[in-house]
Parts: structure tokens; C-alpha cells; sequence
């Protein structure tokens, strides 16, 4: 069995083609919430900056966060809305395809792919991905959250 790192990356393409990045972390105990840390790129970003920005991403995510709760979830969320320039996350998700990016012990990269099912459901994992090996450059993870990306549904 393939034991998961804490951090998480959600990768998300607007309607608009712009690329959302934001990271979470792992509440002690409890589940993975947003930590604040977001970045917003065109569609036309390099493959190894999208991969830098993913790596990146998980980095932050490992680093131990005492003061995240889920309840303060919310307030994290703002930063990624402000970058959006929308109010809510209903509106940030219409339209939007996503994946999430998680590391295991091995350092291996999975990129799963989901499907928005609406503002009510949100994003639902498909049960399909895609396995980056841990040597991989930020191209290639870049290129894999692409092309997940690509194969995720509105």
C-alpha cells in the first residue's frame, strides 16, 4: 500500500483558460483544508512553470500548520476568490475543470482527474490518473496536469 504525503494540490482551468493553484495541509488529525497559498497563471503558461507552481504547492502543503482548522477554511478560500475576481466558490467553479496533485512516500507525483458535478457536488474524483515518477522534471509534471487538465469534465 502506497502511503500518501500531506499536502495537496488543486489545479484548476476556468472558462476563461486561466490556471489556478492552491494548496492544502493536513489539519492534526483531521482532513486536508486550504492553507492560503494560491497562484493564478494564463493559459499559456510554460509546462515547467505550471510544474514549478505544483511543486511548489506540495512543498507548502508538508510544512506543519498549527494554525489551520477546517473552520477557518473559508477565510483561506478568499485569496484563491480575490485572484478570480468572483465572490464565491459556486461561481469560481462554474464552468471550471480540476485535478489534484498528492505526492506519496516514494515521491512519486499522482495526478487525479475529476469532473465537476455543479455547484451542490462540486469536483468528484473520476478514479482515473496519471503516475509522474518522483525523477520527473517540473516539464513533465506540468505537461501530466495538462493533459489531466484536458480529461477532467465541466
Amino acid at each position: 500500500m502506497i502511503r500518501e504525503m500531506n499536502g495537496k494540490v488543486s489545479v484548476f482551468q476556468r472558462d476563461d483558460g486561466r490556471i489556478y493553484v492552491a494548496s492544502y495541509s493536513r489539519v492534526a488529525q483531521g482532513p486536508t483544508v486550504l492553507n492560503g497559498w494560491c497562484d493564478a497563471v494564463s493559459a499559456d503558461v510554460a509546462d515547467n512553470h505550471l510544474g514549478v507552481l505544483v511543486q511548489e504547492g506540495l512543498r507548502i502543503g508538508q510544512e506543519p500548520e498549527r494554525d489551520i482548522s477546517p473552520e477557518n477554511g473559508e477565510e483561506h478560500l478568499r485569496g484563491l476568490l480575490k485572484l478570480a475576481k468572483v465572490r464565491s466558490f459556486a461561481a469560481f467553479a462554474r464552468g471550471s475543470r480540476a485535478v489534484g496533485v498528492r505526492r506519496d512516500d516514494s515521491g512519486a507525483y499522482f495526478v487525479f482527474y475529476t469532473e465537476n458535478s455543479g455547484v451542490r457536488t462540486g469536483f468528484s474524483y473520476t478514479g482515473n490518473k496519471t503516475v509522474v515518477p518522483s525523477e520527473s522534471s517540473a516539464d513533465e509534471i506540468g505537461r501530466a496536469v495538462r493533459a489531466g487538465l484536458a480529461s477532467s469534465s465541466t
